[in-house]
């Protein structure tokens, strides 16, 4: 059941466009996937939504033994991308992945409402507690 989402449509419109639009106009950009889902799935997603050519780097639920909002999985990425965190901005849709970047000190982390949570939980549980 791996690919079960593999039909599912993009939850941003012309994701494919966006992700050329930042190719073009910032030079050197790497977009990179940091997914709790298993590498059968992404590469399903990923290819249905004709991303294939426009993702630099990839790592799945699956390819690692933590998984968010544990940092392991954002370094990881990072070490595979010869990319510093504090070069890096994390999208994230939960609290998983804002507490994520937040905990592996990226430079931004930014949490958006395509997922299921909602501004309010995201805020009150996506932030780094000190």
């Amino acid at each position: 059941m791996g690919d079960i989402h593999a039909n599912d449509e993009p939850l941003v419109s012309d994701l494919a466009g966006l992700m050329r639009t930042l190719k073009q106009q910032c030079e050197g950009i790497l977009i990179a996937i940091c997914t709790s889902d298993d590498r059968r799935a992404t590469n399903a997603c990923i290819k249905n939504w004709g991303l294939e050519d426009l993702i630099d780097f990839s790592i799945c639920g699956d390819g690692v033994s933590e998984s968010k909002p544990s940092v392991q999985p954002i370094l990881s990425l990072c070490k595979e991308a010869q990319v510093s965190p504090q070069d890096c901005i994390v999208l994230g849709d939960t609290s998983a992945d804002t507490l994520m970047g937040l905990n592996a000190g990226v430079g931004l982390t930014v949490g958006v409402l395509t997922g299921s949570g909602t501004a309010e939980y995201l805020l009150d549980n996506g932030r780094k507690q000190h």
